[in-house]
C-alpha cells in the first residue's frame, strides 16, 4: 500500500462529515471576531500585525453521541501557542473558558491537541491563545475534528491565508 500526500493550490474548503468544526479568531479582551472560518474558504487574507496576542476559538458541533473525539489545529508558521499553565502566565492574558471538560489539551510546536472520552449532541467551544511572532504571508490549514476509532465521522473546517506584518 503505497498513499500519496500533497497540498492542493490555494484555499481548501472544508468538509463535515458527521462532525462540524469552525475556527474564530478575536484578539485577547475583545469580543470583536476578526475572523470566522467554517465550511468555505475565504479569497481574501486576515491581516494582523505581529506581537499581539491572539484568542483562537473553535466551536465543535455533534448531532449525535460520541466517543474519543480527537481535535486538531495545526497552527501556521508566524503563530506561536501561549501555555497558560506557566505559573509566569500573567492574569491578563487569559483565553474565553471552555465549554466542555476536557481530557487533556496539548500545545505543540505547530499544533494543538485537544481529546474528550465523551461528547453528547450540542455545541462546545474550546479557546487557547495564540500570539503573533514572525512577520509574513502564511497558509493557515483548517482545524480537524475526528473519532479516535471512526476516523470516518470528521469534520474540517477551511483553510485561509495569513499575513502578519510587522509592529509600526
Amino acid at each position: 500500500l503505497l498513499s500519496y500526500r500533497y497540498r492542493l493550490p490555494g484555499n481548501q474548503p472544508g468538509r463535515f462529515n458527521g462532525l462540524r468544526i469552525s475556527r474564530e479568531i478575536s484578539r485577547v479582551g475583545d469580543e470583536k471576531v476578526l475572523q470566522k472560518i467554517g465550511l468555505y474558504a475565504k479569497d481574501k487574507p486576515l491581516t494582523i500585525e505581529t506581537g499581539q496576542v491572539f484568542d483562537i476559538g473553535l466551536e465543535v458541533i455533534v448531532d449525535h453521541p460520541v466517543e474519543h473525539v480527537v481535535i486538531n489545529d495545526p497552527l501556521p508558521a508566524g503563530f506561536e501557542a501561549v501555555d497558560e499553565s506557566f505559573q509566569t502566565a500573567t492574569s491578563a492574558l487569559k483565553a474565553k473558558a471552555d465549554s466542555w471538560q476536557l481530557n487533556f489539551k496539548t500545545i505543540y510546536r505547530d499544533r494543538i491537541i485537544a481529546y474528550a472520552d465523551h461528547l453528547d449532541p450540542g455545541v462546545y467551544s474550546l479557546h487557547y491563545l495564540v500570539r503573533s511572532v514572525t512577520p509574513g504571508t502564511f497558509i493557515y490549514p483548517g482545524a480537524k475534528v475526528h473519532l479516535q476509532y471512526a476516523p470516518e465521522e470528521f469534520g474540517r473546517s477551511a483553510d485561509s491565508t495569513l499575513v502578519l506584518e510587522e509592529r509600526k
